[in-house]
């Protein structure tokens, strides 16, 4: 162990990294997927995907060997999370209504904007304090 934290706060440390990665996968795919394939997925990703790329940087890995910077594991989290989600994007396709049936656009209604708001404000506590 680290004499200046404990193994259960890293393990909870990456445990929320992970939960951050697949937040970003999920936002992609919302109402594209169904719940059994999702979570097989999910379980998939911060078992397997996640832990590999974090090896990648942390811990000695071949990245950290380089001298890769990553400050704040903002590219383990980040690319994860965006190449998953892009990848899971091309596999399932657009969401159901985006096309109509001889292939002009739909535009989809925007979500309940006072509930969007909240949610920018309690990130903006989050990240400012």
């Amino acid at each position: 162990g680290s004499p200046y934290y404990s193994s259960m706060a890293d393990f909870i440390f990456q445990a929320v990294f992970a939960a951050a990665t697949m937040s970003i996968v999920s936002g992609a795919i919302a109402e594209r997927m169904k719940l059994w394939p999702f979570l097989v997925f999910a379980v998939f990703m911060v078992g397997v995907i996640y832990p590999v790329n974090g090896f990648w940087k942390w811990g000695g890995g071949f990245l950290d060997e380089m001298g890769f910077q990553d400050f704040a594991g903002s590219v383990v989290v980040h690319m994860a999370g965006g190449a998953a989600a892009l990848a899971a994007v091309l596999m399932v396709g657009a969401r159901k209504g985006r096309f109509g049936p001889n292939g002009e656009v739909r535009a989809i209604p925007g979500a309940n904007l006072p509930i969007a708001m909240l949610g920018m404000f309690i990130l903006w506590m989050g990240w400012f304090g």
